[in-house]
């Protein structure tokens, strides 16, 4: 969880840059991106950002992990935001 004041503004910008090469898929935990190493989920809540990162295994989910990372602290330079990831077991 990303503690940001907004993070609909975030989530959207993301989403929307990501998904010109991923499918994106609404799915219960959030918004899904079919990335090449694995997918990425991105929701919201109030004043959070959540992004969970999977892989089929830790390689894969670190991959997914950078991309998201990457992409959003870019966006949101001004912001500094803090992300810190827990750990989630890979899919099958």
């Amino acid at each position: 969880m990303i503690a940001t004041e907004r993070p609909e503004r975030w989530s959207k910008q993301l989403v929307s840059h990501l998904g010109r090469r991923a499918a994106i898929e609404e799915t219960s935990e959030g918004r899904a991106l079919a990335l090449s190493k694995g997918t990425g989920i991105v929701s919201t809540g109030d004043g959070a950002l959540t992004l969970i990162a999977r892989g089929s295994d830790e390689e894969h989910t670190a991959a997914v992990q950078d991309i998201l990372q990457r992409h959003l602290l870019r966006f949101a330079t001004r912001e500094q935001l803090t992300i810190e990831w827990e750990p989630i077991a890979p899919i099958d």
